[in-house]
């Protein structure tokens, strides 16, 4: 049986050390995040806006020819900004999810992105 009464000072300290590196973790991570969080919050939490495109698929084109570098580009070139790419899907697909900074009802962006 273990005489967990008798080493309690031993564990008091692991427990003090694993808190304490905590409280430390917490402390640096709201000096190196943007925003001063104690953790990086998502476009779920700090707004934003998401588009899904979707591109059709030309004749002969394989769909490693759209590249989530070039979809970044074309959103910054637009203007948006905090811009992160992903494929939707497997890798064969057309289909991307790109997150940005927040856009409203801005008709003239939408457009802009829409002819690019």
């Amino acid at each position: 049986m273990i005489n967990f009464v008798k080493r309690r000072r031993l564990y008091y300290l692991i427990s003090a050390i694993v808190i304490g590196a905590g409280l430390v973790a917490m402390f640096l991570s709201t000096r190196t995040y943007p925003d001063g969080s104690i953790v990086r919050l998502s476009v779920d939490f700090l707004g934003g806006s998401i588009f899904e495109v979707h591109f059709n698929r030309i004749e002969g084109q394989a769909a490693q020819d759209v590249d989530g570098i070039e979809l970044t580009r074309v959103f910054q070139e637009a203007g948006l900004t905090d811009i992160s790419t992903q494929r939707l899907g497997l890798t064969d697909t057309l289909n991307w999810q790109v997150r940005a900074s927040f856009v409203g009802n801005n008709p003239a962006l939408l457009q802009t992105l829409t002819e690019r």
